[in-house]
């Protein structure tokens, strides 16, 4: 699956920064116009990142040792960087060799975006490519986009006059709207997008299905978008439901206990979700083992457990999970332990495959860097890291976007497992 990359978004977190690294990408080809930066104040930067990587950062087999290697590699771009922007490109150049997730750094402007849970410089559309074209795959509600008529399932045909794979390369970062033509059918639509800040995730929803199949929709785990009061009732409101569907498609991740709350409703509060490695259990277990590397058996075994509130009653009827690409971190091991613990049928396309909890650092100059502290396994040992989680009813990309067809699929999985559940009692 490939993402247009000018169209991309986006306590302990476990969220993907795909806020940052998508707008990097996105801006490769443009320069912007910001307060330069000293060489001295570069040297700085990189100086604190060593040392975080060096003392506090930990992933599953990474060297973080290979991080002055990494940075030679790319010390030209840094060297010749000046804008915040240009510098964070080249900066995270560096770090995205080491081919993890939950490491990036963000410029100031990115940053305090961030941290409101804002979404600057784009329009708000998630676009995947597909042989009919690019897809609007997701769009946030209270995007430019959507409110200037965009919807999902529209194909966009040009970004600025641009193909929409070839429209990244051209893009003025400096830029206050955009020009964007779509099509819907037979028809054809063309606009200027004023370019504003948004919430890139809507809040949670609950609807029903011929009145006795509850579809939650979750979007985020993040602070902003889950409120616990909000979630707590929607699931109250669950009870007496024959079957319930969780729709996380879009879910990019969040807060740990975020997640955790949700499973409540799905399983027992002395079930384990997942199995924590961090630095400290790796190093003991390598002590243990002569200071070669730990089995991760031993890891899993001896690791920290997560585990469901409990504050309702688990629900024990069919229900299933809805994913896309589009979800990683705490969307991904979300539906994976819902599968291996409540034995929820996942449905959709594969996760991201993004599964490292993560904290944040802030830097000298506005900057903010986003690390790694442990890996999360499922409960069975499995790791999503770089790999994500495969449905068990895999759908193509427009058919996993498409609302109505993917909750179709979900209906008639739940009243089949409710049918075989009637035959099985007589």
């Amino acid at each position: 699956m490939r993402l247009a990359p000018h169209l991309r978004l986006s306590s302990i977190s476990l969220s993907v920064a795909l806020l940052w690294v998508a707008s990097l990408i996105a801006d490769e080809k443009a320069e912007t116009v910001t307060d330069e930066l000293s060489s001295e104040a570069k040297e700085e930067i990189l100086l604190q990142i060593g040392e975080v990587l060096e003392k506090r950062a930990f992933a599953f087999d990474v060297d973080f040792d290979d991080w002055q290697e990494h940075l030679d590699t790319h010390r030209d771009l840094i060297d010749e960087a000046h804008s915040p922007e240009t510098f964070a490109r080249a900066v995270q150049k560096s770090l995205s060799e080491f081919g993890i997730s939950h490491l990036a750094i963000a410029p100031p402007q990115k940053a305090k975006a961030y941290r409101q849970a804002k979404q600057i410089g784009l329009i708000g559309v998630y676009s995947t490519e597909t042989d009919r074209g690019y897809i609007v795959t997701r769009i946030a509600q209270s995007s430019p986009a959507y409110k200037a008529g965009i919807r999902k399932l529209d194909i966009v045909l040009e970004i600025d006059g641009y193909p929409p794979g070839e429209a990244y390369k051209h893009r003025d970062p400096n830029a206050i709207e955009r020009q964007i033509k779509w099509q819907r059918g037979d028809e054809t639509f063309e606009k200027r997008i004023q370019i504003s800040p948004y919430t890139p995730s809507d809040p949670p929803t609950l609807e029903w299905i011929d009145g006795h199949i509850a579809v939650l929709r979750v979007m985020s785990f993040g602070h902003k978008q889950y409120k616990l009061s909000r979630v707590s009732k929607l699931l109250r409101q669950t009870k007496g439901a024959s079957g319930i569907i969780v729709d996380i498609r879009g879910n990019g991740g969040g807060f740990i206990h975020h997640y955790l709350h949700l499973a409540s409703r799905f399983s027992k509060n002395s079930q384990a979700m997942h199995i924590r490695i961090d630095r400290s259990s790796y190093e003991k277990a390598k002590r243990k083992a002569g200071h070669s590397k730990p089995s991760i058996d031993y890891l899993i075994e001896h690791g920290g457990k997560g585990k469901p509130w409990g504050f309702v009653s688990a629900f024990s009827g069919p229900f299933v999970v809805l994913t896309d690409g589009y979800c990683a971190s705490a969307g991904d091991i979300f539906p994976a332990a819902m599968q291996e613990i409540a034995g929820a049928t996942i449905i959709g396309r594969p996760t991201r495959g993004a599964l490292l909890a993560s904290t944040f650092k802030r830097l000298p100059e506005g900057f903010s860097l986003q690390f790694p502290i442990w890996e999360m396994v499922t409960p069975s040992g499995r790791r999503l890291e770089g790999e994500g989680l495969e449905p068990d009813i895999l759908l193509t990309i427009e058919q996993t976007a498409d609302d109505d067809y993917i909750l179709n699929v979900a209906r008639e999985t739940i009243e089949a497992k409710l049918l075989n559940s009637e035959v099985s009692h007589n």
